[in-house]
């Protein structure tokens, strides 16, 4: 179903939602390489639900690969 999505930010988006669990507003807000904290993303006040600072582990190959295609998508 992804493919069917032709912008390619929302599709990063969206698999940035499946790999790490992020709310739909955190997806669209995150910027990949300030968030990419090596073993974890560090999520801003500003980007989540409650303005509460969060972190995320990053413990899966294919959630460093989503990470990694993210930076690259953002520039």
């Amino acid at each position: 179903q992804l493919a069917r999505v032709k912008d390619v930010h929302i599709r990063m988006s969206l698999r940035l939602q499946l790999a790490f669990g992020l709310r739909r507003e955190e997806a669209l807000k995150i910027q990949p390489r300030w968030a990419d904290r090596g073993d974890h993303l560090q999520l801003k006040a500003s980007w989540t639900k409650g303005g509460k600072e969060r972190e995320i582990p990053i413990g899966t190959d294919a959630q460093r690969q989503v990470l990694d295609q993210a930076k690259a998508l953002a520039g």
